[in-house]
């Protein structure tokens, strides 16, 4: 049989039939075909992309299309969900037929918070299902998310509030923060924020992280680990609330190191175990009482009752010491403030007098007695721990600063505490005593070399030698008549050489000097020496 068309006709007029074909077949796929647009504002600045997929009874089908808000997908006819990529809600269903077209204006939300607040997430979670539909940062950028019914959770949260969503809104919800306050010493820890009317945890946060943004409403603050919560603080939209805690240390006043339990006043809650150390451990403001755990293997009101009380104010700081006994001293032991000026570091001198100040409001004979803070001292047994004491000055108002010494035979670094006993006109006696120092025998010599290298009718030139004993840190000038202060002031002078300036014509001067140990410690002064300045 003969072929209708030449080879080279045929084949082309195969081509033209195929490619006519093929056309006619797409157009008519495309003509089953539909089409989903979605819409955003033209404000939103964190666009997300979307999954078109396929309804079934999971409502978790296929991904049959991607599109990014504001945008549009092409699908056949059929049932579809639309969910935010990475995240497990579908909202749907979405029923198209074909050559159909469905337009959803999706929501969005933005949560914004105080410029000082951390940055922080809240989930959007279904309220049947309690699947994620999505993840909204806190700032200040609208994020798209889906229509529906949701609770509201915040980033490592429990606390969930009612939500809901319809396309084309526009939602704002404004944050407040909270700011825990507390001593730099304090080292880093971790705390629950509670949502005050649901009971529930609202946040989990570290108070090294900065300020929280939370939504408005009232909340307590538990601190991990204490079981002891705040009063309850209130967050307001667009303001900072600050908590200050109070920090609380305990330090072991000999090689023993007991353990510790706070309680709350009035129920005996505990709610801190705290071993002595260094470690500084935090309260939220309110009454306390403290008492070692061995004390209290069994505790009861009547035990308590004898603990130590403690006042923790917001932002205080609160020192007490714990004997090898397990005597437990603090502060509110005492009925007068005493202040004891010593040297850094927390040392009392062994050879040069220090000063005392005590609050008293009348006069009154003062009694000064030091005891060993190893042992307990209190104001029962006091007298008993150093029946002798080193000065009884009469009559002395409360402005006065008497200085004392310590007593011979106490050994370099004793812990000792400085107790005072004042007695008014009427008999009445006021106790108090200082926190613990170190008694301490400075570790360099007594300059024995000090000379005048040459004088002006206004000035003196000071030379000497460093003492017997280790390389001192500094030196101290002295000059009568200004006593006890130092030329050179708070400044210890490296140089073994001083040059006084301003002094007056004809005039007659003392000097002397003393080198400081490498603690701080001053050591025993020179000799002094005379000088006359000539006319």
């Amino acid at each position: 049989m003969q072929a209708l068309f030449p080879p080279s006709l045929d084949r082309l007029r195969w081509f033209l039939v195929t490619t006519v074909v093929l056309l006619a077949l797409a157009v008519c796929g495309n003509s089953q075909a539909a089409e989903i647009h979605l819409l955003s504002p033209a404000n939103t600045t964190s666009p997300a992309e979307c999954e078109v997929v396929s309804w079934g009874q999971s409502e978790r089908g296929s991904v049959v299309a991607h599109i990014r808000p504001p945008g549009k997908g092409t699908v056949p006819a059929g049932d579809y969900g639309i969910r935010i990529t990475g995240t497990d809600y579908v909202y749907g269903p979405i029923s198209l037929n074909k050559n159909g077209r469905k337009v959803v204006d999706l929501p969005t939300l933005r949560i914004a918070s105080t410029e000082d607040a951390q940055s922080t997430h809240y989930f959007l979670l279904d309220r049947n299902s309690g699947s994620m539909a999505a993840r909204v940062a806190t700032g200040n950028a609208p994020t798209i998310v889906l229509p529906g019914q949701f609770d509201l959770q915040r980033d490592f949260g429990e606390s969930k509030q009612p939500f809901e969503l319809k396309t084309g809104d526009a939602r704002e919800l404004a944050c407040g923060a909270l700011r825990i306050d507390s001593p730099t010493s304090v080292s880093d820890f971790a705390y629950f924020i509670v949502d005050e009317k649901k009971s529930t945890i609202a946040a989990y946060a570290s108070h090294r992280q900065g300020p929280q943004a939370l939504l408005p409403g009232k909340y307590r603050i538990v601190r991990e680990g204490s079981g002891i919560y705040s009063a309850p603080l209130e967050i307001r939209a667009g303001k900072t609330t600050a908590l200050s805690w109070t920090s609380l240390k305990v330090t072991p006043l000999g090689a023993a190191r007991p353990e510790c339990i706070v309680y709350t006043e009035g129920d005996f809650k505990p709610v801190l175990r705290l071993p002595a150390g260094d470690t500084a451990a935090l309260l939220t403001p309110g009454n306390y009482r403290i008492a070692p755990s061995a004390s209290i293997a069994e505790p009861s009101p009547e035990i308590l009752q004898s603990a130590v009380p403690l006042v923790a104010s917001a932002g205080n700081h609160l020192d007490i010491w714990v004997t090898n006994d397990a005597t437990i001293l603090s502060p509110v032991d005492s009925q007068i403030p005493i202040r004891v000026h010593s040297l850094p570091g927390g040392y009392l001198s062994l050879i040069e007098p220090f000063r005392i100040e005590a609050d008293i409001a009348e006069p009154c004979d003062l009694s000064v007695y030091v005891s060993s803070a190893e042992h307990t001292v209190t104001s029962k047994n006091a007298k008993n721990a150093h029946p002798n004491p080193l000065a009884t000055l009469p009559a002395i108002p409360g402005d006065a600063q008497p200085s004392i010494r310590l007593p011979s035979g106490i050994p370099d670094g004793s812990l000792v505490m400085i107790y005072v006993e004042a007695k008014n006109a009427s008999g009445n006696v006021f106790h108090g005593f200082s926190r613990p120092f170190t008694a301490a025998k400075p570790r360099v010599g007594k300059i024995t070399s000090l000379t005048i290298n040459g004088q002006t009718p206004t000035t003196v030139n000071l030379s000497w030698t460093a003492p017997e004993g280790e390389s001192p840190s500094g030196y101290n000038i002295y000059r009568e008549p200004l006593g006890d202060r130092p030329l050179n002031l708070d400044r210890p002078r490296a140089e073994t050489s001083f040059e006084n300036l301003g002094l007056t014509a004809g005039k007659t001067y003392q000097y002397s000097v003393a080198a400081i140990d490498g603690r701080g410690i001053e050591g025993p002064r020179s000799d002094t020496i005379k000088v006359t300045t000539p006319r």
